[in-house]
């Protein structure tokens, strides 16, 4: 098995316990294991994966869907948006 980051493995703990990313992060934050919420960002797609339990290619593949989803919206609002 793959070994990952101790932070990683903490949050897929969090993760586990909680069931929700978001909640996971914020309890991490009040326990004092991360400053913020941008100590939970930049993680890998292997990493979001192994957090979450799912392929890094379901991960591209959410992230995708996420991005037309979104580039959607900012169409059918007239709102400028960067090429993602």
């Amino acid at each position: 098995m793959k070994k990952y980051h101790e932070k990683v493995e903490l949050l897929k703990n969090y993760y586990d316990k909680f069931g929700n990313y978001d909640l996971a992060v914020k309890h991490m934050i009040e326990d004092g294991i991360i400053s913020d919420e941008k100590e939970a960002k930049g993680l890998t797609l292997d990493e979001i994966g192994y957090v979450l339990g799912i392929t890094r290619e379901r991960v591209r593949q959410l992230e995708e869907q996420a991005k037309k989803k979104i580039k959607q919206y900012c169409i059918k609002h007239n709102i400028k948006y960067n090429d993602f």
